[in-house]
């Protein structure tokens, strides 16, 4: 798989501040790559050196093998950015503002299969300020294709948008990496990094922490599958213990281990009665964020929980 991104020992200061410390990673072409962490990890300042706005402190970055600092001219017009907090011109319609990004290329897709492309072909008329908050995110990812480039950086693409404006969202980015697109998306969800990433880079404090697979990532650190019981009224009392001796979380009915584990529990519990249920809960991307920071991400992405954060 060919390089398409290329960061090593990455060190970005302003003042005394260290923002970034010695970040390293690699983007393959063709991939979604997602970068997570709470706000002020240090997403956006990496982001911004990739895409030659902001020059590092020291180390090498290299994007489609042009320098950042040397090439930016070149980078400019070989890549394409949603940046966190995307506006465009509130009066102009959808398609007048595609035109407007569309022009600014020597050589663009048309601004007609652009706005097919996001689904807005309803829209089109409409002007800007109209625009719900997910049809707003179309417009900026449509600006951000509008030079045909082989790497678009979306910056946390989805704050603030309601789930199905997200998931749409999300369908839209999977559709533009069946094009041949790679893209380099950061997020503080962890759903959504699992749900759509090849790869994650997991950053806090300006150091990178983890780097895998989502399933990699949970396979080491999400912790047990969890099976969650439920058994019947019609159970007797004596096979109602029998049962709770099987979990192994005292006082809930929740049974963790590992497969092979709670497939042995399923083949007792059998045994004993016949009415019962049970739910299959695989540990997630999130599960894993928490064994490895001690915090998990809100909504807003603060750190819900500070034990082991700092």
């Amino acid at each position: 798989m060919k390089k398409v991104i290329e960061v090593v020992n990455l060190v970005k200061t302003f003042g005394k501040t260290k923002a970034l410390d010695n970040v390293s990673f690699e983007v393959y072409r063709g991939e979604i790559f997602a970068y997570l962490g709470p706000n002020g990890a240090g997403k956006t300042t990496t982001v911004e050196i990739l895409e030659g706005i902001r020059k590092p402190t020291s180390g090498k970055v290299l994007v489609l093998e042009y320098d950042v600092v040397r090439d930016r001219k070149a980078l400019h017009n070989a890549i394409g950015v949603l940046p966190q907090n995307f506006s465009a011109f509130d009066r102009l319609t959808v398609r007048e503002n595609v035109e407007l990004f569309c022009n600014l290329y020597d050589s663009s897709l048309s601004p007609s299969e652009l706005i097919e492309l996001v689904g807005l072909e309803e829209k089109e008329n409409a002007k800007f300020y109209q625009l719900s908050g997910g049809l707003r995110q179309r417009v900026g990812i449509a600006v951000a294709l509008a030079g045909d480039p082989e790497i678009v950086f979306l910056d946390e693409p989805t704050t603030g948008l309601d789930p199905k404006s997200r998931r749409d969202t999300w369908k839209l980015i999977e559709e533009l990496k069946k094009r041949g697109k790679t893209i380099f998306l950061t997020t503080h969800y962890m759903e959504e990094a699992e749900a759509l990433a090849d790869r994650v880079a997991i950053i806090v404090r300006g150091r990178i922490v983890a780097l895998d697979t989502p399933e990699g990532l949970i396979r080491k650190f999400g912790g047990n599958y969890k099976l969650k019981v439920r058994v019947g009224e019609r159970i007797e009392k004596d096979v109602l213990e029998k049962v709770r001796k099987l979990c192994l979380k005292p006082g809930t009915n929740v049974v963790e281990g590992q497969l092979a584990e709670l497939l042995e529990v399923l083949t007792l519990l059998a045994k004993f009665t016949e009415h019962f249920d049970v739910e299959l809960i695989k540990p997630t991307l999130e599960e894993a964020f928490l064994k490895l920071i001690g915090a998990r991400i809100s909504e807003e992405g603060e750190p819900r929980s500070f034990e082991g954060y700092f």
